[in-house]
């Protein structure tokens, strides 16, 4: 089922939905297998898997030629950038993003102190550096199921003076 607005789970995939011209146009894609599906007005029109840093998947419209185009901004920080383009002119674009939590980086900081200890190898510290990094481990990964995700409209650049 195609929800109504844009939503983002690691788990259900990323859907980037627009509304143009009262018809809706929806991509599905799951980060986890690179399968995209894109659907207009709630039909199927394509289907493709991809695990490159761009797709673009054309169709037509009440014979015009639309695009909509899927990039990697950074897996790093999990953001990726839907945009609908008509003729070749972007409409519409949207990103996604997330929020870390506190305890995330409280993570990360556990973590590294864990590693310096162990890299080290201080006496006293195997048994102290072991148990901060299952600390941190454990924390980490209770942080990572606390992300909260999203996806955003991005502005896109006004036309230049004289455009098409």
């Amino acid at each position: 089922m195609i929800p109504s607005a844009s939503t983002v789970s690691f788990v259900t995939g990323m859907w980037f939905v627009f509304d143009h011209a009262g018809t809706q146009i929806a991509l599905w894609a799951s980060t986890l297998t690179g399968k995209e599906e894109l659907y207009v007005a709630g039909q199927k029109v394509a289907q493709a898997r991809r695990l490159r840093f761009a797709s673009a998947h054309p169709f037509t419209l009440d014979g015009v030629e639309y695009s909509v185009d899927l990039s990697v901004v950074s897996h790093w920080s999990c953001k990726y950038r839907c945009t609908l383009a008509r003729e070749g002119v972007a409409l519409e674009s949207q990103m996604t993003q997330f929020s870390r939590s506190p305890l995330e980086a409280a993570a990360w900081a556990a973590l590294l102190v864990a590693m310096l200890y162990l890299v080290f190898e201080l006496d006293l510290a195997f048994w102290l550096g072991m148990g901060l990094l299952l600390a941190a481990l454990a924390a980490f990964m209770h942080a990572m199921s606390r992300r909260a995700f999203a996806v955003v409209p991005v502005q896109l650049a006004a036309e230049p003076a004289g455009g098409p």
